[in-house]
């Protein structure tokens, strides 16, 4: 027997558009997060998921629940070890990325 796992990030929160640095803290998602999660439910559509596994923080699972909801998923395992690594002292810090 195979499964297939696939891995989605939480949709655009506030601070992702301020290229802030989140970890640990609990954002949530904005409209556009909201609407990516739409759009990611669109593309889902055909897929058959047997369960959705989520950090606690809410923007994952507000994005978790969008999807859950559409697709006809009745529970979210949601656990504290799916969180992103924390960042220390950068944590809240806007961050510039090099461009190539």
């Amino acid at each position: 027997m195979s499964a297939t796992l696939y891995i989605m990030r939480h949709g655009e929160t506030d601070w992702n558009k301020e290229k802030r640095l989140m970890d640990h803290f609990d954002v949530p998602i904005n409209e556009v997060g909201l609407q990516q999660a739409q759009i990611l439910v669109k593309k889902l559509d055909e897929i058959k998921l047997d369960s959705i596994y989520s950090s606690d923080l809410r923007r994952a699972l507000q994005t978790s629940e969008i999807l859950a909801e559409k697709l006809g998923i009745s529970e979210i395992k949601s656990d504290f070890r799916l969180r992103e690594a924390q960042g220390g002292v950068c944590e809240k810090r806007k961050v510039e990325f090099a461009k190539d």
